[in-house]
């Protein structure tokens, strides 16, 4: 009799076993190598012989991934003034590449690029031309495409042509590294797409979970003519606080909306993430003050946790500990720049910096209450 038991409960367990060993990896954070590294650049040479055309590719790939690397940590306002690369910069700033994909003729060679750049040399470099840099990566960001045809909604359907589009764009890498779900069982268990488009926090949290990202962004589409954008609603939501965010994004048009539209968005977000970026790095030029901060914790780990993300903000000069009792630490911080740079800086360490009506007030993101829009 045990057998029909366990036949009738089989399907169950597959699905909960298929949730568990199927489940994505948390994904992983983009690193400043990945930063100053440009790959897929596609180069094409012809020459006397093979050996000529194939180095003459290369120096003209270099150039080319040299150009987008600085577009890639350049605000889009201080693109017009990225200096021009003679041989010899060229040289000082590249530090290796890699081929792929080689197709030679006695003539002609044809390759994938992927070069890697020294930060210091091209930090230098637009130093030097007046231009901030912005190199810091963000934490991965989860896009959720809704599809939305009259009164039905799409996330996980694979015939939705805005999840088509964003499984072209979500490649995991840049400075903000924007990854799409799979649609698995553990994902459309996680959410539902009417979840989505409400802001449902519960849900945004259990999905965001999954994929070991920082923050979740809707991106809501309703079709118009001929596969084009109609309307076009655009939140990213902070994972574990934080308020949620509109991104300003105009719908596209023909040819290729979606796909068009999609590289538009995450043009923003990045946009968005290296405006606040250069914003914190200028805390230096700031004249710099002491702030006195209480630090809300509930135990010893919090608080270590926390004085270990302060020393890797690079406006924050010193540490004093006032005070370290049961629920809370005073500390005293020795900053460049005003308060409010303050606020930007330990921003990107994921510390949430607010005044309240005690003075100034720490939080680990993961610790600060979500508020919704």
């Amino acid at each position: 009799m045990a057998r029909p038991s366990l036949i009738r409960f089989l399907p169950a367990l597959i699905l909960a076993l298929s949730a568990v060993f199927l489940a994505p990896r948390p994904a992983s954070a983009t690193t400043l190598a990945d930063v100053y590294t440009v790959t897929g650049v596609p180069i094409d040479a012809t020459a006397a012989n093979a050996q000529q055309a194939r180095d003459q590719a290369i120096v003209q790939g270099q150039r080319r991934a040299a150009r987008l690397l600085l577009e890639r940590l350049a605000l889009r306002s201080d693109r017009p003034r990225l200096p021009q690369l003679d041989a010899n910069a060229l040289t000082n700033l590249v530090s290796g590449f890699q081929v792929a994909n080689e197709r030679t003729s006695p003539v002609r060679y044809l390759a994938d690029l992927s070069v890697s750049f020294r930060p210091e040399a091209v930090r230098t470099l637009m130093r030097d031309a007046g231009i901030a840099v912005a190199d810091t990566p963000s934490p991965p960001v989860l896009l959720l495409p809704i599809w939305r045809s009259g009164n039905d909604l799409m996330l996980f359907d694979e015939r939705s042509p805005w999840r088509e589009a964003w499984l072209k764009v979500a490649t995991g890498k840049g400075l903000v590294p924007l990854l799409t779900p799979l649609g698995d069982i553990g994902d459309l268990q996680a959410i539902s797409a009417e979840q989505a488009v409400r802001g449902d926090l519960a849900a945004l949290t259990a999905i965001a979970q999954r994929y070991g990202t920082a923050a979740v962004m809707v991106a809501q589409a309703s079709p118009g003519a001929n596969e084009t954008i109609d309307q076009l609603i655009v939140t990213r939501y902070p994972v574990g606080g934080g308020t949620a965010q509109r991104v300003a994004v105009t719908p596209r048009r023909p040819p290729e909306a979606l796909l068009a539209t999609a590289i538009a968005i995450s043009q923003e977000v990045e946009e968005s993430w290296k405006a606040s970026s250069t914003a914190a790095a200028a805390v230096d030029a700031g004249p710099g003050a002491a702030l006195e901060i209480n630090v809300p914790v509930r135990q010893l780990g919090e608080w270590i946790a926390i004085r270990k993300q302060l020393g890797t903000v690079p406006a924050v000069k010193t540490v004093a500990v006032r005070s370290l009792g049961v629920g809370a630490a005073l500390i005293s911080v020795q900053h460049a720049g005003t308060p409010q740079q303050l606020q930007a800086a330990l921003a990107q360490a994921d510390l949430i910096l607010t005044e309240e009506a005690g003075g100034w007030v720490l939080r680990a993101k993961t610790a600060a209450q979500p508020r919704p829009q």
